[in-house]
């Protein structure tokens, strides 16, 4: 009799333990604080972005935490990815928002980068970025072929794509950008550019142009000389792609590959060693933001064109990046080198 009572108490006790565990996810951000730490500096394209970003997302997590943004700006995010991975809260309270540079650092190597991108548990982007090389419309340059004939001055916030991708346009294709380092964010180069001090800006995100500097483009104060991407966008289409100027395919996938981390976007992602059903509770949220209404209204307001990459297809990009011949990622670090 007490043998055929076993089999029910068991399945009494999973039928009150079952509920518990279902219900903890739904109750751990009830009452907490989710830190995001960001890449760049405040005023930025990034910080405008991951403002509309966090008012919404939180919406869709159980208990709608608040949020606490701490701008690490540095390396291009670098140091906002390092910090992230190695200190960041192992339990969902602690996101961080980067360059998508993050993911394609450690393959090509040449940056102190501590992590291995494919341990982060990346919720998604709402966008994939786009590259592009400004010139100030007060200038003399006003195509792509004006890059090969003489110097323009162009300058670089740390090692982000103002100067990683001007370093490969000069290596690769012989252009004659004159990099001038050291400007203290997006706001520095913009005032830079205002003021003449250079002539254009080379590697700027186009999401970031529309969000951060409007005015430069519906006042056409910016002549817009190359786009870096793999498909023409709508925004610019008659803007040449930089791989249009590459002299042999090894030169074309060469140029991809430093830029193929804007596939990425602007990465929202969480540290390693998260519960899977955290994981899961967060990118789901993610999803959901990114069809919603209010968010999308926002993000039209602010000039960022919704068109996202979900945490699972950042998975399936990294798994294929990490499998790139060893001899393209040669000569890609060989390139990046000369940006130290």
């Amino acid at each position: 009799m007490k043998h055929a009572l076993l089999p029910l108490l068991a399945a009494i006790l999973a039928a009150f333990s079952l509920p518990a565990r279902a219900a903890e996810p739904d109750s751990f951000y009830k009452g907490k604080q989710i830190n995001l730490d960001i890449g760049f500096n405040p005023g930025g394209g990034y910080d405008v972005y991951a403002r509309i970003l966090m008012r919404h997302f939180t919406r869709y997590l159980p208990g709608e935490p608040s949020v606490v943004m701490r701008n690490m700006p540095g390396g291009g995010s670098l140091i906002a990815a390092n910090h992230l991975y190695n200190l960041g809260a192992k339990d969902g309270t602690e996101l961080g928002l980067f360059a998508g540079s993050v993911a394609t650092d450690p393959v090509i190597g040449g940056v102190p980068a501590k992590y291995d991108p494919r341990k982060f548990s990346w919720l998604g982007s709402a966008y994939s970025d786009v590259g592009t090389c400004v010139s100030s419309a007060q200038g003399p340059f006003r195509s792509v072929q004006d890059l090969f004939a003489r110097s323009m001055i162009t300058g670089s916030v740390g090692n982000s794509s103002t100067l990683i991708f001007p370093v490969a346009m000069n290596s690769v294709l012989g252009t004659k950008l004159n990099i001038v380092k050291g400007y203290q964010g997006s706001s520095g180069l913009k005032l830079a550019l205002e003021n003449g001090e250079i002539q254009g800006i080379c590697g700027a995100s186009l999401d970031s142009l529309q969000s951060s500097s409007p005015e430069w483009i519906a006042e056409k104060k910016v002549n817009f000389l190359v786009q870096m991407t793999f498909a023409k966008v709508l925004q610019l289409p008659d803007v040449p792609m930089l791989t249009d100027f590459a002299a042999s395919p090894e030169d074309r996938d060469v140029l991809r590959l430093v830029f193929s981390w804007m596939r990425m976007g602007r990465p929202l992602a969480a540290p390693p060693g998260l519960p899977a059903d955290r994981v899961a509770l967060l990118r789901d949220a993610f999803d959901a933001t990114m069809t919603d209404a209010a968010f999308l209204a926002e993000m039209k307001k602010a000039g960022i064109e919704v068109d996202p990459t979900s945490g699972r297809e950042m998975d399936s990009f990294l798994a294929d990046l990490f499998a790139t011949p060893k001899a393209l990622i040669a000569r890609a670090a060989a390139v990046l080198e000369r940006s130290n």
